[in-house]
């Protein structure tokens, strides 16, 4: 399986509505897939999901829908980062760069990628590796959840798209 420390970050610009940031693994994928992307449930809000939440009425770590409360609403500017630690199946994370939360999944062979969902009203800046750098340090030993990571998933899935159900 996979291994090694991701690394991807999302600057809120407006924060009007619900926004989750996190990661999903591939049934995540292949189950929108299957029910057309306007009808998924957004990060968090399934077993094939986990997120980071920073609206008026749900602030934390999300996952199957519920919320562990943890850090502040997000305010236009703010910046969430999401460090996937593939060894550990464990997702960190911060906020303005500072260590907000964490959560775990079980499969040890899952493939994460990173997501996010939002309501009318709210749009972030996604940044997965900008030549110029993350808004803020990434933690150590973790790499930028770019090309190779993404191109590494989408390998994964193509071999396994049989067992997925996808065309």
């Amino acid at each position: 399986h996979l291994s090694g420390r991701y690394y991807f970050e999302a600057m809120m610009l407006q924060t009007a509505a619900a926004v989750s940031v996190g990661v999903v693994d591939a049934q995540f994928l292949a189950n929108a897939h299957a029910a057309g992307l306007s009808e998924s449930p957004g990060v968090g809000e399934d077993e094939h999901s986990w997120g980071i939440c920073g609206h008026r009425s749900q602030c934390g770590a999300k996952h199957k829908g519920q919320v562990k409360p943890a850090g502040t609403p997000w305010s236009p500017g703010d910046v969430v980062g999401v460090l996937v630690d593939l060894n550990r199946s464990t997702v960190i994370y911060y906020v303005n760069g500072v260590d907000v939360c964490s959560d775990k999944w079980a499969d040890q062979a899952a493939i994460m990628t990173p997501a996010v969902s939002l309501e009318y009203g709210s749009c972030v800046q996604l940044n997965l590796g900008e030549p110029s750098g993350f808004w803020f340090t990434p933690p150590q030993d973790s790499v930028a959840a770019c090309l190779r990571s993404l191109e590494m998933q989408r390998e994964w899935v193509a071999d396994n798209a049989a067992v997925l159900g996808l065309p």
